[in-house]
């Protein structure tokens, strides 16, 4: 049997810029390169390569890739085969086919973005461990599953452990190993994230779906899509659109009222803090009374348009609440001593939320960070919040709010919501285990609500460590009622998402951010939050992790005492391990991570089969 020679590959891991959904209409050119980089160094493309096309969703993307690889390499043997190996490879290339035509392939549940698995925890394996399988090698596949899973062929390949047995059974059934690399697919987190249109320059504050087939997307941005469209454009399903010649400033929030579109911020060097979109012209007004005028929020109660702000005049910064009646503005109550923030309502009142500690300008009623407006008098909403309220968001009856999760120094409330007619505060119960952790960058908190398909969802600066299977993320969670836990729907890079909304059946998310699961995305992004791939029922293994960030010595905490034989590895954003497996005996136990550079990792969870990947920052 002649030896056919496997060249390593120089390039482990050509990954593209952006995650491509597999529902986009584009070139099934571009389709083929999000499954396996190596179509980019192929002469093998179709000859309606071109033309642009869409698909069901990943396991179809990923057949169809199957299938035109084995097409090439049915049209295409090797020289110098054996009779026996060309019959073991015709073979497996059969193998091969009835595999991509079952559509069964393996679940990425580690990394948050596209990586191969050589065999996945429910024990489906991918394209080239099944031919190891179908060929009568399981062991060797088992062996590299649990020794280096998530590699790349190459990878493989340059490890000694696998170099030879892996070369000598690609030699016996007639394979190279650039076609073994070509044949390997990538498997997609979780969720898909679009960039929609190409985002905007710079931070998005405000979010707003007027109900008609447009959402308007506002902050500190020059152009959104490539268009010119400063501080505020509206995007229409697939680009943006200037709303007339913008607008002189920053936006803080957005609202309509009236057939109108209501914008509030800081305009023209502090002459107006609101502007109004009516009969495609923008009108600026003045709200707050006093100079550089600011709104922080709008919010329609009771079939009014109220507004919280602040504004500097001879006795002071002024903060206060107002409201638009008969084409006027007029004071609500009181002012505040600190910034009023955000506007909701609980129980029939209206409720500010922010950064007082006291009624009136200069004080005098104590009133702990949130204030209900009970017969046209501002009082404090049940025992207070210790600490500022950023957000607040009406839920069935019960009010949320969002706020300081660490400041560096300081741990605030976070999250903490009040039900009908209850009398205190209280903190979420997080009955499966799921945290509220401190972001990677700045001061951590909650700062805004939105709802989307009749769920809950909060965003901010945080990491979010969720109840079950791959539903950790970062800056964006959703609130799930029944247990008052959060699960992560995303791993988003930057400073952190300021506002959340719904829009043609998507969840759109916008703040300052560069990435979303690995998408590249500036600063907006949206998702239908469907899995890139099916997941299967599976029981997690429930692990928390403290402190995160972590300096020296990381705790695993396991829900109940491990089985035998769980293995604890931590491993890399490539999803390299670095360090050496650790079994777990009991409940608690500690890893001395001290030495690992600074950075994000993932500590993988193994127990009969079973897969937990939580992340955690190492500072």
């Amino acid at each position: 049997m002649r030896s056919l020679g496997l060249l390593l590959l120089t390039g482990t891991s050509l990954t593209l810029s952006a995650q491509l959904a597999p529902q986009q209409d584009a070139p099934l050119s571009a389709h083929l390169l999000e499954v396996n980089a190596q179509w980019a160094v192929r002469d093998a493309l179709p000859s309606d390569a071109i033309t642009a096309t869409h698909f069901r969703d990943e396991a179809a993307r990923i057949a169809t890739h199957l299938r035109l690889v084995r097409e090439h390499l049915l049209a295409h043997t090797p020289e110098g085969l054996s009779a026996e190996q060309l019959d073991a490879r015709l073979e497996l290339l059969d193998d091969l086919g009835s595999y991509a035509e079952r559509g069964s392939f393996p679940q990425n549940h580690v990394l948050p973005y596209r990586n191969p698995v050589f065999i996945d925890p429910d024990h489906t394996a991918c394209a080239v461990g099944q031919l190891m399988i179908e060929s009568g090698n399981s062991a060797l596949a088992e062996r590299i599953s649990a020794e280096l899973n998530l590699g790349y062929v190459a990878e493989i390949l340059s490890d000694e452990r696998f170099r030879m047995p892996v070369a000598d059974w690609a030699n016996a059934h007639g394979f190279t190993a650039d076609e073994l690399a070509w044949i390997q697919p990538g498997y997609p987190p979780q969720t898909f994230w679009g960039d929609m249109g190409g985002g905007t320059d710079s931070t998005v504050q405000a979010l707003l779906n007027d109900g008609m087939g447009n959402l308007y997307v506002a902050g500190l941005f020059t152009s959104a899509g490539g268009t010119a469209a400063t501080a505020i454009a509206r995007w229409d399903g697939s680009q943006y659109h200037a709303v007339g010649a913008g607008l002189d400033g920053q936006v803080h929030a957005l609202e309509q009222f009236d057939g109108k579109l209501y914008a509030g911020g800081q305009f023209q060097n502090g002459l107006y803090d609101l502007a109004i979109w009516e009969n495609n012209t923008w009108t600026y007004a003045n709200v707050m009374l006093g100079n550089w005028a600011l709104i922080n929020d709008l919010h329609v109660f009771n079939g009014q348009l109220h507004a919280a702000g602040e504004a500097s005049g001879f006795p002071g910064v002024v903060h206060s609440v107002m409201v638009l009646q008969g084409g006027t503005w007029n004071l609500v109550d009181q002012s505040f001593n600190g910034s009023i923030l955000t506007l909701g309502e609980h129980d029939g009142d209206l409720v500010a939320g922010g950064d007082f500690t006291e009624l009136g300008q200069f004080g005098g009623t104590p009133c702990a960070h949130v204030a209900r407006l009970v017969n046209g008098s501002w009082e404090q909403l049940s025992n207070g919040l210790p600490d500022r309220v950023n957000a607040l968001h009406d839920r069935n009856g019960t009010l949320l709010a969002g706020g300081l999760i660490f400041d560096g120094m300081n741990a605030g409330f976070g999250l903490a919501l009040i039900a009908p007619s209850d009398t205190a505060w209280s903190l979420p119960a997080f009955s499966n285990g799921s945290l509220l952790g401190t972001g990677s960058m700045g001061v951590s908190a909650v700062t805004g609500f939105g709802e989307h398909n009749g769920e809950v969802y909060l965003c901010g600066n945080f990491n979010v460590f969720g109840p079950w299977w791959n539903s950790d993320g970062s800056q964006a969670a959703l609130w799930i009622d029944a247990t008052e836990d959060v699960a992560g729907i995303a791993w988003i890079n930057g400073p952190g998402v300021a506002a959340v909304t719904s829009y043609n059946g998507q969840v759109v998310i916008g703040g300052e951010f560069q990435s979303a699961n690995m998408t590249l995305c500036s600063n907006v992004a949206s998702s239908d939050l469907i899995q890139g791939m099916l997941d299967r029922d599976a029981e997690p293994l429930r692990v928390t992790l403290s402190p995160v960030p972590v300096a020296d010595v990381l705790t695993v905490r396991f829900a109940e005492r491990p089985a035998d034989g769980t293995r604890l590895t931590v491993v890399d954003a490539s999803g390299r391990a670095v360090m050496e497996p650790v079994a777990a005996r009991d409940v608690q136990l500690t890893l001395d991570v001290g030495s690992l550079p600074a950075g994000s990792y993932w500590l993988q969870a193994t127990e009969a089969g079973r897969v937990q990947a939580s992340g955690f920052v190492k500072h």
